[in-house]
């Protein structure tokens, strides 16, 4: 159980700095700037999901959004795609219970 609360956590507080690095990155004026919105409302409902309903699909869902968000919106700056790759390194089974 405490292994499960701590990747809780971590896996809360990746999604809250993600939250925090991709929006500072959306485009002022980009001919994409509807899509990176869209994506980015993708982003904070799986979230919002994923916060209220901890398991396997949600982490999926989440982990999913965030790596297209940052991958077609942000992913030209070197810090999110070390973010992306910190995405793709989440091991969502542990919520499978």
């Amino acid at each position: 159980m405490k292994v499960r609360k701590l990747n809780l956590m971590a896996l809360t507080l990746l999604a809250g700095v993600s939250a925090l690095v991709l929006v500072s990155c959306l485009p002022g004026t980009d001919p994409l700037e509807t899509r990176c919105e869209q994506l980015y409302d993708e982003f904070d409902a799986d979230v919002t999901a994923f916060g209220n309903n901890p398991s396997e699909a949600t982490c999926e869902e989440m982990k999913e959004s965030a790596i297209e968000y940052a991958d077609d919106c942000a992913g030209y700056q070197y810090y999110n795609q070390n973010l992306v790759q910190l995405w793709r390194d989440v091991d969502c089974s542990v919520y499978n219970y």
